[in-house]
């Protein structure tokens, strides 16, 4: 299972950058975010003003439709 992820992570990031484009980050959090479109702002001692130079793809578990989140409408989980 570890070296399928890879290996499907690997051809999500090998797409051509418009390809990856049209599955970018929506309201859910969920999707391609390229490189420079993200600035971590985590740290107590630093400001941090540059953009995160890497590309993600963040993915979720699949929730049933009367999962307690997706019933409790939180915007951070969705089908």
């Amino acid at each position: 299972m570890i070296d399928g992820t890879f290996a499907a992570a690997s051809r999500v990031f090998d797409l051509e950058q418009e390809r990856k484009t049209a599955l970018k980050v929506g309201d859910l959090n969920i999707g391609y975010l390229p490189y420079g479109a993200q600035i971590v702002r985590t740290s107590k001692v630093h400001v941090n003003t540059q953009p995160n130079l890497s590309e993600s793809f963040y993915i979720v578990n699949d929730l049933r439709p009367d999962d307690p989140r997706i019933v409790s409408g939180d915007p951070l989980y969705g089908l």
